[in-house]
């Protein structure tokens, strides 16, 4: 068959000419027949290649190449984004591929399917690019979600194998691919086209399992994947979230002002806490039966008194009681008062603490009282007791359902709380038991108080709260209380075999003896019995010349059997014969520290000797000695010592029953301490202060991590109660201003708080005001600081939430250093340098600081401050908090901590009303 005119046309515009001649070249010259030029029509390659030849079939291609890479390059940026390694070049070796495609111009059907799969794999790897975005938007940026999501898709291994298992497939076919041949001319297609069919079949193939791989490895897609792991970090995030609301509330929680130790369970109460088992059952017998009444729907009466005299044992049922109420899930609180014990004698943080114990124990109540206590201080900690009680104890209390279950608050000894006890407590009562005895309230109350006084009984006997309470007496149990404290002699006399066979020795009849005198007063059993047995290995004659000295005492005038009792335990442990000056004054200092100091659960002797240079082989055998009505663990310096009962503390108060003169001026006492806590203030600062160098005195209590290594126990106790000892000073006994300055220093290094800091500076302006020598521009700038600085006292609680505060009092402490390497480096003018504008400046800029909240004002405090700076060191002067850095120092947001990598001390550590390890 001959070539057609337009088969001759196409090769000769392919080529087929000799250069520069319009003859045809003779097929003869190729070495082609011209049968081998002209294919069978009817064979598979002449049909394929008339199929695939149409001008259409290259456009259609063409379109879906340029489509194909159009998506992969739009999509590319929403890939690259997508921090999964290796997507991006997956992407980037689907373009090279399509483009191979493209380039060769054969076999046009099968280019066009090839081209489709590619696109549908083009469309999944976007598809999935957008995924891992989409779920990227759904965090903000630098997020803790964001980053989690960022980190997870990195590191997901099935994402890493998807990937790495593409690019490997797609490194495959780009190799493949590579042996199309680029076709530009019909023969050559013609010529290549069986090749090419079987490596487009090859890379269709490859193309194919390279998307099953991709899109449905376990039948998940990668989108799937993807928002699985949005999900996991959804979920981590919620739960960030979560700790950053629940440390916003713990924090508002913490600023509750609260008296931990009165507690049932604190250490301080642990004397009430020795019930005797086997004792006192009628009377918890009708407890329980109050407290199964208060479950009824309607509890007639929601309030029970318990009232008892003096060492009865009200306390230690009131502790029995929280203990059992606790152990069944219906213990709201407890406060426990303790006469003399700073704190647990006021009602000031009664219905804080309240509020703080039930936001623990009542989980309905925990954000109730959070956001009530969130609004309360913002006007203050610690304010009336009306607005106290309406914010902290009515407001959350009325947010529960009826349905809820009734809890128990436990109140002990009333008639200990003497701080503003007449005017205060009738208040706290009412407001209390207000709220108790309102229709549908949950809330219950168990007290105890002694019969006296009477201004806490005629709110019982009021006519509106008398029918709601239930009232006990001891004396109304008495035909049982005989035999509980013949039960708890016993036990204790048993406890030790020889004080057992001498208490059963026929004819002694010291059981009953013991219990007689007794009287009901469990406090007397427990006295008498711990006097007699003494110490572990005393003998039994030991024994029985204490229990004559006991029953030598009887009788004594005008005293009651308690009375009598203690007189007769100091008589017997200090005799007269052993009074002399030396031990009668050292007697003294010992009473006079059990009935003063303030810590709830006592001091050590240790503690005692850097407080008030009491010598610890004083203080031990006279404390050895009063074991019996003294918490003591014998002849050991370190452990705490307090009195066992508050009637120890009011016989020795009491003038009438002086035992020569075992009497205690307790005010005295007081004064005495208030005068140790500052001599002992006095010497740390000088010895923590007075003696560094090279650093700046403010800057290294700022910022070194005090406080330092060693037993500081005196100095922790000097911090926490000096101001309860302080009030007893007379006002034109106040202490020098040279001295008063040290509190707040002490105070600062010990409880590492904010408020502190502000208040150790402007005690050092004020110190510095009185007695710096200082030249007249420094004294204007000190003024200045001390007079802007002097308001802020009062509120620092509140203020210091505020981040300019914080970041006020690291400028405050720059400037002092500034002002002193003024005097420094002065002989007597100013430098001239440092102008009177320069101190304008600075004072306007204070001011806008302090009225305003926005960063805008205050970075004009800092850019005067700088200028001030800037003007000491063209002086030449090098103030000792100099850097080679200062203005980044200064736009640093939080300069000292970056300087000096201790000033994170100053976030609150320790809970302030926490007693140590005193």
């Amino acid at each position: 068959m001959n070539l057609s005119r337009s088969g001759i046309r196409q090769m000769n515009g392919m080529g087929m000419r000799r250069s520069g001649s319009s003859r045809t070249v003779p097929s003869s010259s190729l070495g082609l027949s011209r049968v081998d030029l002209i294919p069978n029509s009817s064979s598979p390659a002449m049909n394929c290649f008339k199929r695939n030849d149409s001008h259409e079939t290259n456009q259609l291609v063409d379109g879906i190449v340029d489509k194909t890479v159009t998506i992969l390059k739009t999509g590319r940026d929403a890939v690259n984004a997508a921090p999964v390694p290796g997507l991006t070049a997956a992407v980037d070796l689907l373009v090279v591929i399509l483009e191979k495609v493209k380039a060769a111009r054969t076999n046009r059907e099968e280019a066009r399917i090839l081209c489709e799969r590619m696109r549908i794999l083009s469309e999944a790897i976007i598809a999935a690019g957008n995924a891992i975005s989409s779920g990227l938007r759904k965090f903000k940026k630098d997020s803790l979600g964001r980053e989690e999501l960022e980190k997870g898709l990195a590191t997901s291994p099935e994402l890493a194998d998807r990937v790495d298992e593409l690019q490997r497939e797609l490194k495959g076919i780009r190799d493949s691919a590579s042996q199309l041949h680029v076709n530009r001319s019909f023969l050559g297609r013609w010529w290549n086209s069986g090749k090419d069919a079987d490596t487009l079949k090859t890379l269709l193939q490859a193309i194919e399992v390279a998307k099953e791989k991709f899109q449905l490895p376990g039948q998940i897609t990668i989108e799937a994947h993807v928002n699985k792991i949005v999900v996991v970090v959804e979920g981590i995030q919620r739960t960030a979230e979560e700790e950053r609301i629940r440390a916003e509330q713990d924090q508002v929680f913490d600023r509750i002002p609260r008296a931990d130790e009165a507690h049932y369970l604190s250490a301080a109460n642990a004397p009430k806490a020795r019930f005797q088992q086997g004792t006192r059952e009628r009377i918890f017998g009708v407890l329980d039966t109050w407290v199964e009444g208060q479950t009824a729907e309607k509890a007639a009466e929601p309030v029970c008194v318990l009232v008892g005299e003096a060492g009865t044992g009200k306390s230690t049922i009131a502790s029995e009681f929280s203990k059992r109420l606790e152990e069944h899930g219906h213990l709201g609180a407890s406060f426990f008062f303790t006469r003399g014990v700073q704190e647990l004698n006021s009602p000031r943080k009664f219905f804080c603490t309240i509020a703080s114990q039930l936001a623990r124990s009542q989980s309905a109540l925990r954000i109730p009282v959070i956001d009530a206590a969130r609004e309360h201080l913002k006007t203050a900690s610690l304010q009336q007791l009306d607005h106290e009680f309406q914010d902290l104890i009515l407001k959350p209390i009325s947010t529960l359902p009826e349905s809820h279950p009734p809890f128990f608050v436990v109140v002990d000894a009333l008639d200990e709380c003497t701080e503003e006890g007449q005017e205060l407590v009738p208040i706290l009562l009412r407001l209390f038991l207000s709220c108790a005895t309102r229709p549908g309230s949950p809330l219950r109350v168990f007290l105890t108080s002694r019969p006296v006084p009477h201004y806490i009984h005629d709110v019982f006997t009021a006519t509106d709260l008398k029918p709601r309470i239930t009232t006990l007496s001891i004396q109304d149990f008495r035909d049982t209380v005989n035999k509980d404290i013949e039960t708890l002699i016993r036990g204790r006399l048993s406890s030790r075999e020889t004080s057992k066979q001498w208490s059963e020795t026929p004819g002694r009849e010291v059981l009953s003896t013991l219990v007689r005198r007794s009287d009901g007063l469990f406090i007397y059993a427990r006295t008498a019995v711990d006097f007699i047995l003494g110490e572990p290995g005393d003998s039994e004659l030991q024994m029985q010349e204490r229990y004559d000295d006991l029953l030598k005492g009887d009788g004594a005038v005008g005293l009651t059997a308690l009375e009598t009792l203690y007189r007769t335990v100091l008589d017997s442990v200090f005799p007269g014969s052993d009074r002399h000056d030396a031990a009668q004054e050292r007697l003294k200092r010992v009473l006079g520290y059990l009935v003063a100091l303030q810590a709830p659960k006592g001091i050590s002797p240790v503690t005692l000797e850097g407080l008030t240079g009491m010598r610890v082989g004083e203080s031990v055998p006279i404390l050895n000695k009063l074991r019996s009505v003294v918490f003591f663990e014998r002849d050991k310096a370190s452990s705490r010592f307090r009195i066992i009962h508050a009637t120890f503390r009011e016989f020795l108060t009491n003038p009438s029953h002086s035992v020569n003169g075992s009497f205690v001026n307790a005010e005295q006492v007081h004064r005495g301490l208030a005068e140790d806590c500052m001599r002992t203030a006095r010497s740390f600062v000088d010895e923590h202060w007075g003696n560094s160098t090279g650093t700046s005195p403010l800057l290294r209590l700022l910022t070194e991590d005090l406080p330092p290594v060693g037993d500081y126990s005196h100095v922790d106790y000097v911090v926490r109660y000096i101001d309860d000892h302080h009030k007893f000073r007379t006002s034109s006994n106040h202490y020098p201003a040279d001295q008063s300055f040290c509190i707040p220093v002490v105070q600062f290094v010990f409880l590492r708080r904010l408020p502190n800091a502000w208040a150790m500076i402007c005690s050092v302006l004020a110190y510095l005001q009185h007695f710096g020598t200082l030249l007249p521009i420094q004294r204007r700038l000190i003024d200045i600081l001390h007079l802007r600085c002097t308001p802020w006292k009062d509120p620092l609680r509140d203020a210091f939430i505020n981040n300019n505060m914080h970041a006020l009092l690291v400028e405050m402490v720059y400037i002092i250093i500034d002002v002193q390497a003024i005097g420094l480096a002065s002989t007597g003018d100013p430098p001239a340098s440092i102008t009177e504008e320069d101190v304008e400046k600075l004072e306007s800029a204070l001011k806008k600081a302090e009225a305003s909240s926005y960063n805008d004002d205050f970075d004009i405090f800092r850019e005067a401050h700088l200028e001030l700076h800037k003007a000491i060191m063209t002086a030449g002067i090098a103030p000792d908090h100099e850097c080679k850095d200062w203005e980044h120092l200064f736009l640093d947001a939080d300069p000292l901590q970056a300087f000096y990598p201790g000033f994170n001390t100053l976030l609150p550590a320790s809970d302030p009303h926490s007693d140590g390890d005193i």
